[in-house]
């Protein structure tokens, strides 16, 4: 019963060799707070548009998803990362270029089409309260292992993800130390977003902050239901380069989709961050079908 994507013995025995789930979920000022990600095992924070960043947030047990708002629409290169993990991918909306690659890559989608209401649901407490209503939908993780029968998805892991995503230490409670340079704040800059991390010495995990636009200051990042402020015992910053994506018609330069290099390569720079320190690895993703790698 060990979780895949943490190397925790914490699966659920409906869970042991079933696929782990990737949701996409909005993260702009406008849309947080967000809930239920603060259950996520990892989560992939990547750039898109407009100099903001979308979450990817991967569950390794899909019959503990709680629901999970606001979710949003895909982009191109989230899909290609989750099929590295054997992932049923989630997701609302995307447009024909996307559908079109999505398509190609054979993952396993849930998107508005079939599943409409039964999984995707507006929240009436974040209509009552004013937000706009493209940031109020969420999906209903509880009722997703019973969809997934009602619609025979194939939830077995593909023979060549069975391993775990990265390694850990057969003793889960094993406390491994990076080894470099001490690093207890780490700041990522996107734009017009800035996601920060600040270490705790006690609780040993990192604490997250992002740069609220509309306020112009840096607030914790927190779940919209429990209040707390979302924390990982381990932070990955991986250096790759982005573009614009030029195969549609946009506003301007600042509303267009972008196009991230998610395959890496030896040379592309990453860090480790745990335990309060920092150190420099790289990392690379052959195709979409492979794990992504991450080595000295």
């Amino acid at each position: 019963n060990r979780n895949l994507l943490t190397g925790l013995y914490t699966l659920t025995d409906e869970a042991v060799g079933k696929r782990p789930v990737a949701i996409m979920v909005n993260n702009i000022p406008a849309a947080m707070p967000q809930y239920g990600i603060d259950k996520a095992e990892v989560v992939f924070e990547i750039p898109v548009e407009g100099h903001q960043t979308r979450l990817m947030c991967l569950f390794g047990d899909y019959t503990q998803i709680p629901q999970v708002c606001s979710v949003r629409s895909c982009r191109k290169y989230f899909p290609a990362i989750a099929l590295g993990f054997g992932a049923v991918y989630v997701n609302f909306g995307q447009n024909p270029v996307v559908t079109s690659y999505v398509d190609s890559l054979g993952i396993i989608q849930y998107d508005s089409s079939p599943y409409g209401a039964s999984l995707f649901i507006r929240d009436q407490e974040r209509l009552n309260a004013g937000y706009a209503r493209e940031h109020t939908l969420y999906f209903d993780g509880p009722k997703f292992p019973e969809a997934t029968v009602k619609h025979k998805t194939n939830m077995n892991l593909p023979e060549d993800k069975v391993a775990t995503a990265f390694k850990f230490p057969e003793d889960a409670e094993e406390q491994i130390t990076p080894n470099g340079e001490e690093c207890k704040e780490v700041y990522i800059d996107f734009g017009a977003n800035e996601s920060g991390f600040t270490y705790n010495e006690e609780t040993k995990t990192y604490f997250k902050t992002f740069y609220n636009s509309k306020k112009k200051e840096i607030e914790p990042q927190v779940d919209g239901k429990s209040g707390i402020q979302f924390e990982f015992k381990n932070v990955i910053v991986l250096h790759t380069p982005v573009a614009y994506d030029d195969t549609a018609v946009y506003k301007s330069d600042g509303s267009k989709h972008r196009l991230i290099n998610w395959q890496g390569g030896k040379d592309c720079e990453a860090y480790y961050i745990s335990n309060g320190v920092k150190q420099r690895i790289y990392w690379e993703k052959a195709t979409e079908k492979d794990s992504l790698k991450c080595f000295q």
